[in-house]
């Protein structure tokens, strides 16, 4: 939205319509990925939406840049398909980490410590980066190595889709 708006100079409804429709298509995804990491294994699903989303974090600038509402939707709805990829099989795959007597306190400490740390600083940091740097390249670095830590987190973890839960 800032982007779109403030740098850009794009109307708000632009911005508005493209995470709506985004948003939309991510409500229907999310399931859908999280029936496939049923079918293929959670890490698998969760690392492609990793490996694309740092991908997409280049090109999603450069598709914003272009100031094309139709390119901007692009950008913004294949980005969240991406976080879709990983978000579906989120809840499973983390909760799954925990033994049963310390599931709901393991993957509800799990889940909030990240939250705050990784989405509760990233929209600074992003702007920080963006400001100091008068670029997006900073900002596609920083998402790029977040999700860098998520691919060494998703290598050290057990695959958790076809075993049974342990007490």
């Amino acid at each position: 939205m800032t982007y779109v708006t403030q740098v850009l100079k794009l109307p708000r409804p632009l911005a508005l319509t493209a995470v709506l429709i985004g948003a939309g298509l991510n409500a229907i995804c999310v399931p859908l990925f999280g029936r496939l990491s049923d079918a293929v294994g959670r890490r698998p699903v969760y690392a492609v939406g990793a490996v694309a989303g740092a991908v997409w974090a280049f090109v999603f600038f450069g598709l914003m840049d272009t100031a094309n509402p139709w390119l901007i939707v692009l950008a913004v709805v294949a980005g969240l398909v991406f976080h879709a990829a990983m978000y579906g099989p989120q809840g499973a795959f983390v909760t799954e980490q925990f033994a049963t007597h310390v599931r709901y306190s393991g993957s509800s400490l799990a889940y909030t410590f990240a939250g705050v740390v990784g989405g509760g600083f990233a929209p600074l940091i992003i702007v920080s980066l963006y400001q100091a740097y008068g670029s997006t390249l900073a900002v596609s670095l920083y998402v790029t190595a977040a999700l860098v830590v998520t691919g060494i987190a998703l290598a050290v973890a057990r695959e958790t889709a076809h075993a049974p839960l342990r007490d």
